[in-house]
């Protein structure tokens, strides 16, 4: 069994799609095939069912899968250690962030100040459900993996912004059933706000209606200050200083909020350059 058959198959399994793993190793898709039907061959069992183009993970291979992506971490880990005994101590940090990169410029920025013998590799517009390959990440809570350990960063409430000629406009906070008839502006599916504020209107008897999405939080201001719709805003971490083109509305009733975090993987070695840089990230949060 060889090393990159385990990377190819962890990467797989995740996406349950060949092509789009072939596409994050930038190589065939037939290579993907075909390392993983001798992978599957060596094992002498099938770790994917085929329906047609389409592959899903089984039973056996979401076993393989825990088993691998322990292993590769373990290996991975003897890497920085081994690294930190030597003079070649990693330097660079892998970073994703799925929420709050509104302030991740004014986080490196400063950071840099401190330290600028780091490099950053970022992710961030990434499906948060796929890949988990990071030093660390800055995402909502709750995480969709028991396999991280976080610290709590901020809770900040979520804000109704409408455009300045709205009829609401004139209020300083709404009702949230008021909202059931308005046409709003979303993330997509899956984004972690989305699910909180879909979630939040849904306990008072609605969905919104969403009329556009996108996983811009520029896009999203630029579309409200246009008069397009309206949209759930969180506080601190996505209202920009103010324009004139846009009011904000505290929600009545409280419970509208979102906590974020910084989570790293449980049981793998962080490097002195992530831990010294997830504590400015901690510290930094904690001045806002």
């Amino acid at each position: 069994m060889e090393l990159l058959q385990l990377k190819y198959f962890c990467v797989a399994a995740r996406y349950q799609n060949f092509t789009k793993a072939a596409e994050y190793f930038s190589i065939p898709q037939s290579s993907i095939s075909k390392t993983i039907a001798n992978l599957e061959r060596e094992l002498g069992c099938k770790l994917f069912d085929r329906a047609g183009r389409h592959v899903y993970l089984n039973e056996t291979g979401k076993v393989f899968l825990e088993k691998a992506e322990v292993a590769l971490r373990n290996l991975e880990d003897g890497v920085v250690r081994i690294q930190e005994l030597s003079s070649n101590a990693k330097k660079n940090i892998r970073l994703a962030v799925w929420e709050g990169s509104k302030l991740l410029p004014d986080i490196l920025t400063a950071f840099g100040k401190v330290d600028r013998t780091v490099s950053f590799s970022l992710v961030q517009h990434s499906n948060e459900n796929m890949l988990q390959d990071f030093d660390l990440c800055i995402s909502a809570l709750p995480l969709n993996d028991n396999g991280l350990d976080f610290t709590p960063l901020i809770t900040e409430e979520i804000l109704l912004a409408l455009p300045v000629d709205h009829p609401l406009a004139g209020r300083d906070s709404i009702e949230l059933p008021l909202l059931k008839d308005e046409s709003f502006i979303g993330l997509t599916s899956g984004k972690s706000l989305r699910r909180i504020t879909d979630a939040y209107c849904n306990m008072h008897g609605f969905l919104p209606k969403i009329i556009f999405e996108s996983d811009d939080p520029a896009t999203v201001r630029g579309l409200i200050e246009n008069g397009l719709g309206v949209a759930f805003i969180p506080e601190k971490t996505w209202k920009s200083a103010h324009t004139g083109k846009i009011k904000y509305l505290r929600i009545k009733g409280g419970g509208c909020r979102r906590t974020i975090a910084i989570s790293w993987h449980k049981g793998r070695h962080l490097p002195e350059s992530a831990r010294k840089f997830k504590q400015f990230v901690i510290d930094w949060y904690g001045r806002l």
